[in-house]
């Protein structure tokens, strides 16, 4: 095979992948409402071809309630997602912080059934405790004993001087579902023009 030839080839195989790659993440939004009176925004970016929460593609916002005028959660705090199972379905939990200030915590608990991974994940339920928690308590949430929350402080941290901490906020109800189509591949459709230019340098030269 001459080199060009190669080269060519070589070329369209590895726009065609990273086309392919691309075409994996899916933007999800993500929407809720905490128990004190906070909600829920924002999305985030998961490959449902690896089961993978991207990275930086983490951008969920709590607004209102003890989080004030906004909090945005753009840095995982463990990489991808964790998968377990509450007893009866699978959960997918995602932990995120603020980048700007490493107290804020958020903990999304996704219901994803008999799936045991998100590969593949089309959108589904959040999980989420009874209005009147803890009354009800966990008979009345969609995960058992599992609830997404968020909270103002680490652990280890403590608030300003003669404030007192306030609680984590339990979510009441929530879901996370695509905000966009599947990236068809914008580098795919890059890929037959841009193999052309490169058949036609090969030519000339």
């Amino acid at each position: 095979m001459r080199l060009g030839k190669a080269i060519y080839i070589a070329g369209l195989i590895g726009f065609s992948a990273a086309g392919m790659a691309l075409a994996d993440d899916v933007t999800f939004a993500a929407s809720g409402t905490f128990n004190d009176g906070a909600t829920l925004g924002g999305t985030l970016v998961i490959n449902t071809g690896t089961g993978v929460v991207e990275s930086g593609g983490l951008d969920l916002t709590v607004v209102g309630g003890e989080a004030g005028p906004g909090l945005v959660f753009d840095t995982l705090t463990s990489p991808g997602s964790d998968v377990y199972s509450d007893g009866t379905d699978n959960l997918a939990e995602i932990d995120a912080s603020d980048s700007a200030d490493p107290g804020p915590h958020l903990q999304l608990e996704i219901n994803i059934g008999s799936a045991s991974s998100l590969i593949g994940f089309t959108g589904g339920p959040l999980c989420y405790v009874p209005a009147g928690f803890p009354v009800g308590f966990p008979s009345g949430d969609n995960c058992n004993s599992n609830y997404s929350s968020y909270q103002l402080f680490e652990e280890s941290e403590q608030p300003a001087s003669g404030a007192s901490r306030p609680p984590p906020a339990e979510l009441l109800g929530g879901s996370v579902g695509p905000a966009t189509a599947p990236e068809p591949a914008s580098l795919l459709l890059l890929a037959g023009p841009l193999a052309l230019l490169i058949r036609r340098q090969l030519r000339k030269s």
